[in-house]
C-alpha cells in the first residue's frame, strides 16, 4: 500500500505516535541490533519518527524518501528540534550511492531491491522491518489492502538467496486516536479497499472503536502492528 502524504495523513501519524509511543518502542528494538553506531541510513524513511528517537545514540543519520512532501516535513522537524546529526534527502532509493555502518528499511522496498540495492550500502548491518503478513490489519476482513511483503515470503526469499539472518517477530500497539465518529469512518476507509460499503465500515467501528473520555480524542481504534525485524550482518 502506497501512502498518500496529505495534511491529514501527517496528522494521523503524529497523533497515533504520540498516543502509543510506537516509534520510540520500535527504535529501542532497532538500537539493540545496531553494532556500529557511527552512521545510519534509513531508506524510505517516511516521517522518520524512529530516526529522531535514534539520533541521540548515532553519529550521523541520513533519511531518504522519494516523496518530497514527507522530506519537507522531516527537514522542518529537524530544524524545529535543532538536530545537527540528522539530514533528509529526497531521492529514489535505488539511486543512492555511498556506504553507511547501518542501513534500515522499515516497511519499505521489495525484497529483491533490498538485497540488490540496499544491502551493498551497509558496511556492517542491514535491518529490514516487514509486516507479519501481506494483509493489512486495520480494515475489516474482505476489505484489507495488500502490503508489499510479509515475513514468510521474505524469509523464504532470503534463504533462497543464501542470506543468513536473525529474525525477531513481535508487535507494538499502533492504534489511532480520533476526534469524531466521522473521522473514524474516514480513517477506516483510507486503510481499506476502495469498494468497502458503508455497512461494513459501520459494523467494524461498532465492534472495535473505544471511547476514551479524552477531550481531544474521544475515540480510539486499537491496532497492534505485527512485524518482523531481520538483522543481516555483512561480516
Amino acid at each position: 500500500m502506497m501512502l498518500d502524504w496529505t495534511p491529514r495523513t501527517f496528522q494521523w501519524f503524529e497523533a497515533a505516535d504520540a498516543w502509543t509511543g510506537y516509534s520510540k518502542k520500535l527504535a529501542r528494538l532497532l538500537w539493540e541490533r545496531v553494532r556500529v553506531p557511527g552512521t545510519l541510513l534509513d531508506m524510505g524513511c517516511g516521517m522518520a519518527f524512529p530516526d529522531f528517537a535514534l539520533a541521540p545514540h548515532v553519529g550521523e543519520i541520513t533519511c531518504v524518501d522519494r516523496d518530497e512532501r514527507v522530506i519537507a516535513y522531516v527537514q522542518e522537524k529537524i530544524k524545529s528540534e535543532s538536530i545537527s546529526n540528522l539530514r533528509a534527502l529526497s531521492a529514489n532509493g535505488e539511486e543512492v550511492q555511498g556506504q553507511w555502518d547501518t542501513v534500515m528499511c522499515i516497511f519499505h522496498g521489495d525484497k529483491e531491491t533490498i538485497l540488490s540495492s540496499y544491502l551493498p550500502l551497509a558496511r556492517d548491518t542491514l535491518l529490514v522491518v516487514v509486516h507479519a503478513s501481506r494483509a493489512g490489519n486495520i480494515a475489516p476482513e474482505g476489505y484489507k489492502v495488500r502490503k508489499c511483503s510479509g515475513v514468510q515470503e521474505t524469509s523464504d526469499f532470503f534463504r533462497q538467496q543464501g542470506i543468513s539472518f536473525d529474525l525477531l517477530e513481535t508487535g507494538i500497539e499502533f492504534g489511532q486516536p480520533l476526534t469524531s465518529l466521522q473521522e473514524a469512518q474516514d480513517f477506516l476507509r483510507a486503510y481499506s479497499r476502495k469498494d468497502i460499503p458503508q455497512e461494513a465500515v459501520t459494523a467494524e467501528l461498532e465492534s472495535r472503536l473505544v471511547k476514551t473520555g479524552h477531550h481531544q480524542y474521544p475515540y480510539y481504534l486499537p491496532s497492534v502492528k505485527q512485524f518482523g525485524i531481520y538483522t543481516i550482518r555483512r561480516a
